[in-house]
This record gives C-alpha cells, sequence and structure tokens, in this order.
C-alpha cells in the first residue's frame, strides 16, 4: 500500500458549520471568564467584528448575523437559574431493600 503523508492545504477548509461553532465557542466561553470591564468590552468588540467577517464572507447571513448579536446583548439568564436550584430541598436517598421470601 502506497501511504502518502497528509498535507496541510494552504488556505484553511473551514466549513459554516465550523465556523459557526467556533463563534458559539467564543460567545459562550466570553461570559464565563471573570474578566475586568476592559476585558470583556475587547471580547465583545472582537465578538462583533467576528461576526461582521463572517457575514462578509458569505459565511452567515445578515439575519443569523443579528440574531447572534442579539443574543450577545441580552442578560444571562444563570443567575435565576443558580438562585433556583439552591432554593431546591435537598434530594431523598433511599437505600434499596430487596425483598426476600
Amino acid at each position: 500500500m502506497n501511504r502518502q503523508p497528509l498535507s496541510m492545504p494552504t488556505s484553511m477548509n473551514l466549513t459554516p458549520f465550523r465556523l459557526t461553532a467556533v463563534l458559539a465557542l467564543a460567545l459562550w466561553a466570553a461570559p464565563s471568564v471573570a474578566a475586568p470591564d476592559a476585558d470583556a468590552e475587547q471580547v465583545r468588540a472582537t465578538t462583533v467584528k467576528l461576526i461582521n467577517q463572517l457575514v462578509e464572507q458569505g459565511v452567515l447571513t445578515r439575519e443569523k448575523a443579528e440574531a447572534l448579536l442579539a443574543e450577545m446583548n441580552k442578560p444571562a439568564a444563570a443567575a435565576p437559574a443558580a438562585a433556583a436550584a439552591a432554593s431546591a430541598p435537598p434530594p431523598v436517598r433511599v437505600p434499596y431493600m430487596p425483598e426476600y421470601q
């Protein structure tokens, strides 16, 4: 069997799905990092530039880009969920009791 080594193409072959996945990861990772306001604004500005470049290249439609920007600008809903989980009663643990006859 004649195997040729794999070569990296000169231009990266990024599909729209991969670019969207990278963008989604960037959006999810940005709020989870406890950074000062200046760093958070820099991340936000970079994300907006990335979305605009994806639209210019034709990877994203303008409608999808606007939806991503709207989602990025709305406040995170993690705080109410964490508060609700903290107020929930602890689970009841019932040990397994086999029935012997």
